[in-house]
């Protein structure tokens, strides 16, 4: 049996562990791209993110996100917010350096770089806005009143199957309730959303205010909840207004021209006279313009 001395075995363990980390060394150079299992980042709430390149730089890099990077991580979390990046990133704040970012899908051109690791964003949906929630519901009545058999329904499209569904009777409606700021309501007459149609904003409506929008009763046989800034308006909506008349053309007689002038007038000439007066304390420029147009007698 051996006996070291404890400094001896003290000294086996550094030399062991220099020699692997020269071992670790050679391998990250030789092999940058190379991911590691460990190198996955992923704390609860925060961006996940992986390693995919260390000491290596895009010299095609879109944007520069911060000067100053704090951290892998914060530089994850702002270009993940930035609609301008992609998932491909490099920091250099171990360095004191910066975070940039490649545009979506660009391709990098790679080249050596000792303060710069390239990363990727793992899960491109964590940096989709989270969709917002407007709480848009309607609810339907059988009755003009607000009685009666009666359904809800949530933001989305509704087909006549989905009134049955839920207990309520195709073309059986006939007051209704719109909830939710900025919500509103598309009923049609018809059950694949089709036929006459009315955008009904949010409130209440009974029987009368249904008729008075041109609504239908008991015709109503699918819905469109959604959320937006629309007006309430009949699907039937007045045709636009006339555009206003056109200029004459040239020829014929300006609006208020005297009895006699007529379309078969030549051409008009104009003639402007403009007089000055000047006086210690003001100005005043009057110009008049004088139409004539000729006609030959007969």
């Amino acid at each position: 049996m051996i006996h070291r001395h404890p400094g001896q075995v003290t000294a086996h363990l550094w030399r062991g562990f220099g020699s692997l980390s020269v071992f670790l060394a050679a391998l990250l150079q030789s092999h940058g791209t190379l991911r590691f299992a460990m190198g996955d980042h992923h704390v609860e709430g925060a961006i996940p993110y992986t390693l995919v390149a260390a000491g290596k730089a895009c010299r095609n890099v879109h944007k520069e996100v911060t000067y100053v990077s704090m951290s892998p991580q914060a530089c994850a979390e702002l270009v993940c917010a930035d609609p301008l990046c992609g998932a491909l990133f490099e920091d250099r704040s171990h360095k004191g350096g910066s975070c940039s970012c490649l545009a979506p899908g660009q391709v990098c051109i790679e080249e050596p770089d000792p303060d710069s690791n390239r990363y990727e964003i793992t899960d491109a949906a964590a940096c989709e806005a989270p969709q917002e929630d407007h709480d848009c519901f309607m609810i339907v009545f059988d009755e003009g009143d607000f009685t009666g058999l009666s359904a809800s329904f949530p933001e989305g499209w509704v087909s006549s199957q989905d009134f049955e569904a839920n207990g309520v009777a195709d073309n059986s409606i006939s007051s209704v309730f719109v909830s939710g700021s900025g919500c509103y309501a598309v009923v049609y007459g018809e059950p694949d959303y089709q036929g006459w149609s009315v955008t009904l904003t949010e409130g209440s409506y009974t029987i009368d205010d249904l008729l008075a929008l041109a609504v239908v009763d008991d015709d109503i046989s699918s819905l469109a909840i959604q959320w937006g800034s629309v007006e309430a308006s009949s699907g039937d909506a007045p045709p636009p207004s006339p555009p206003p008349p056109p200029p004459p053309p040239v020829g014929h007689p300006p609006q208020g021209a005297t009895e006699g002038q007529t379309d078969d007038a030549l051409p008009s000439t104009t003639t402007t006279t403009s007089t000055t007066t000047t006086t210690p304390t003001t100005t005043t420029t009057t110009s008049a313009t004088t139409a004539a147009t000729a006609k030959p007698k007969p």
